[in-house]
């Protein structure tokens, strides 16, 4: 499908150099410009459904990331709180999920909107530089920029902090349960906290290793999806490059332009992917920070 774009993207643009030559060379040049104006209305449906394909790719492989963090979640909060990391459990498990459900809804009805509306409005005005309205492009896409950023900095620093506070609570929390029951339950008080602290160490690796698998299945979900949209920007650009010695023009620019975009739903796909890689990590170190407290 890549090899099938890339070819008719280069034939398609050299068609049009051709109908642009004999648009000047003869005196009755209306069908040469009908059919210029159609092979640029053909290359831009491929534009636009090559967008569409990298746009599909990135929500289906969020709405799997998402399924995936709802499906391990329960297991590995509820190995959290049987560890004693109450306060962990009770602010993450709201948090993540939210962010779960709406980082699909962030993606797919405001960043990709605000990049497609940039391409279209710069295509446009290399159409048409009479009504130039590449300024507003270039605001609408550094509003997108702006959201993503804005987005996963929430996110990373209401995380870290949070997380911190929720284990050092814990563990101080389970450190004077212990002391309790060390010094007010003869003999058998200590006895039993000594094995406690040896089950839940040995239960640490089996939490770790559960975090651990879930951050590898997060990168697998996201590489593919990462590669075939990182592949359709490339065959736009790389065509851009190639074809601008002989077709420089509207044709080349708008090629280079939509190849720009799709890489930019790359960003966004790598954003959310960094959510939610962040977030399994997180639960990880903060699970060894209130062990190492107590």
């Amino acid at each position: 499908m890549n090899g099938k774009t890339l070819g008719m993207l280069i034939f398609l643009t050299l068609l049009s150099v051709f109908l642009k030559v004999l648009i000047h060379s003869f005196e009755n040049q209306s069908v040469a410009k009908v059919s210029y104006l159609v092979i640029f209305g053909v290359l831009m449906t491929i534009a636009v459904a090559s967008f569409h394909q990298a746009v599909t790719y990135t929500v289906d492989a969020i709405e799997a990331m998402s399924h995936f963090m709802l499906s391990l979640l329960p297991l590995f909060l509820s190995m959290m709180a049987a560890f004693g990391n109450i306060a962990t459990v009770a602010f993450f498990n709201p948090f993540i999920l939210f962010f779960t459900q709406v980082s699909g809804f962030f993606v797919s009805a405001i960043i990709v909107p605000l990049f497609f509306l940039s391409a279209i409005l710069h295509i446009a005005s290399e159409v048409n530089e009479e009504y130039n309205v590449s300024q507003l492009a270039n605001l609408l896409r550094q509003v997108a920029f702006i959201l993503m950023g804005g987005f996963l900095t929430v996110f990373l620093t209401v995380m870290s902090l949070q997380g911190a506070n929720t284990a050092v609570a814990d563990g101080v929390a389970v450190r004077a349960a212990k002391f309790v029951t060390s010094n007010f339950i003869p003999v058998i008080g200590r006895m039993f906290t000594e094995a406690t602290d040896t089950v839940l160490s040995a239960s640490l690796l089996i939490k770790n290793g559960v975090g651990l698998a879930g951050i590898v299945v997060i990168l697998i979900i996201t590489l593919f999806p990462v590669l075939k949209v990182l592949v359709l920007g490339l065959i736009f650009r790389v065509s851009a490059a190639l074809l601008q010695p002989v077709a420089d023009g509207p044709i080349v620019n708008m090629i280079d332009w939509m190849g720009k975009h799709i890489l930019y739903i790359m960003l966004a796909l790598l954003m959310v992917s960094i959510m939610f890689f962040f977030s399994l990590v997180m639960l990880v170190i903060i699970g060894n920070m209130s062990l190492m407290i107590r």
